[in-house]
């Protein structure tokens, strides 16, 4: 698997959606945050897992630092309204076609998918279907940044209870040679 970002990740999963019902509005929410909508629509949530440690890689050429961690990213898909069974069942379908595994899998491994789980009942309001599936992912993400340094330092340090100059100490690295 390669690195990625999560960012990445969501657009690759939110295309997966839309290749299969374009006529839906296809959303990303906060868990749980499900807006009122009378048009059939799939919810989209998320949430990362980290596994294992961080490794960073810094580039003092460029003075960025690169963070790769190993995570799971589990998105769960609320197919709510309209046809929802059979448009979840496509949606699930298409987990196993070539294209997905091409595209989406290629960025972040598969690591499984649960449901679908009949959620009409405890839909509000109107009356109306809802089924709800997670699919898995184990990713490495990356993050790049730009590395905060300091060519020099000049401080004077003082006791605490100090009344003059005469108890500190001035530090200043501006004409000390560099390190190689």
């Amino acid at each position: 698997m390669i690195t990625t970002t999560i960012q990445e990740l969501k657009d690759l999963f939110y295309d997966y959606v839309f290749s299969v019902v374009p006529s839906r509005d296809i959303n990303y929410i906060m868990r749980g945050d499900y807006p009122k909508t009378n048009k059939p629509s799939v919810f989209i949530s998320y949430v990362l897992t980290p596994n294992g440690n961080a490794d960073h890689i810094y580039d003092m050429d460029n003075d960025t630092e690169t963070v790769v961690r190993n995570q799971t990213m589990t998105f769960t898909v609320d197919v709510v309204g309209g046809d929802f069974e059979s448009d979840t069942q496509a949606l699930m379908q298409l987990l196993w076609h070539s294209n997905t595994w091409e595209t989406v899998y290629a960025k972040g491994g598969f690591g499984g998918t649960t449901g679908p789980t009949d959620l009409t009942a405890v839909e509000q309001g109107n009356i109306r279907g809802r089924y709800q599936f997670t699919c898995s992912f184990h990713c490495k993400f990356t993050n790049t940044l730009s590395v905060a340094t300091f060519d020099s330092l000049q401080a004077k340090i003082c006791e605490v209870d100090h009344v003059g100059d005469d108890d500190c100490i001035d530090i200043d690295t501006r004409n000390l040679p560099r390190c190689p």
